[in-house]
């Protein structure tokens, strides 16, 4: 099972209603969320634990007793008592993301904007760096985010964090299909989906098997973490 969530997180959301969440999640991001200095990243991080219960309840039965944090080795989140369930999350912009399943997952969301390339150059491979000026102008930087989402989503589904250089690995775009190399050679130990959240916002998820579902685009409305 791979469940795939995101919320956009919109100024017209009452402070109260995060400040009420905020007494849900977990005693470490309530400390890490002290540390941030602006009010976005703080919804945002607040929000990202609470798609993460939200599916934890829905979709595996896991009540908010049962849930508890550790991290592994490289210091990787993951769920204590429950080590068959894998989750990641991510947020940029106006978007929150949550990926849940029984099986390892990443998950990465950027927002697309001008870009220099040369960031490609310098950490890509240059293959992939020669497939983005392979196409046309208009859409170099959207396949650059491609590109850094799917490499990001990777490197989150291996829990190594830095310990995984960006050129280590190559990605194909193909219609249809998404190629990942290693020293050359085709690897088949993850599936790769790419989503559009709206035209400046793109996702991509990382998993040991391919998910026939779409996102599931929720708000604070639909959610149900007591």
């Amino acid at each position: 099972m791979i469940c795939i969530y995101a919320m956009k997180i919109t100024k017209k959301i009452d402070l109260g209603v995060f400040q009420q969440l905020e007494k849900i999640i977990s005693t470490e991001r309530r400390e890490r969320v002290k540390k941030y200095h602006f009010e976005e990243d703080k919804k945002r991080s607040i929000m990202a634990e609470v798609l993460l219960r939200h599916s934890l309840k829905k979709d595996f039965g896991i009540t908010r007793e049962q849930i508890q944090f550790t991290n592994n080795s490289f210091g990787k989140p993951k769920l204590k008592n429950f080590e068959q369930i894998h989750f990641n999350l991510a947020h940029a912009g106006d978007w929150v993301v949550c990926g849940v399943s029984d099986v390892p997952i990443g998950i990465d969301v950027e927002i697309i904007k001008n870009n220099d390339l040369g960031v490609a150059k310098a950490f890509f491979t240059s293959s992939e760096y020669k497939d983005i000026l392979n196409q046309p102008k208009e859409k170099q930087i959207k396949y650059f985010y491609k590109l850094w989402t799917l490499k990001e989503s990777y490197v989150k589904a291996e829990g190594k964090g830095l310990y995984i250089p960006l050129d280590s690995f190559s990605f194909c775009i193909l219609p249809g299909v998404i190629q990942m190399y290693e020293c050359n050679q085709l690897s088949k130990k993850y599936c790769f989906q790419v989503f559009n959240l709206d035209d400046f916002h793109i996702v991509a998820v990382c998993s040991k098997k391919l998910s026939e579902e779409a996102i599931s685009i929720v708000s604070i409305e639909n959610i149900d973490i007591c």
